[in-house]
């Protein structure tokens, strides 16, 4: 059986604002985090690895869980790391 795999960098895909986090956990913004029209992306053009490998449900068995939606989902939490 071959599935599809993909390696390589790919643009980061979440919106943090990292300044205003600093900010709020450290006390001096007690307004909390800015409107999404003046929060600043801080990682916006940042690039991430991505490992990414399509596995057809019927072999992953069972879901395990349900999400917010309520929808059948599979839990799982994987990393990888770099010898040093």
């Amino acid at each position: 059986m071959v599935f599809p795999f993909f390696h390589g960098p790919r643009q980061d895909a979440f919106f943090f604002d990292f300044g205003q986090f600093n900010k709020v956990i450290g006390g001096t913004a007690p307004e909390g985090f800015l409107p999404a029209g003046e929060a600043v992306d801080t990682f916006d053009g940042a690039n991430t690895m991505a490992l990414v490998l399509e596995i057809p449900n019927s072999i992953l068995g069972e879901t395990t869980g349900t999400n917010v939606l309520g929808l059948k989902v599979y839990k799982t939490w994987v990393t990888t790391n770099r010898k040093q």
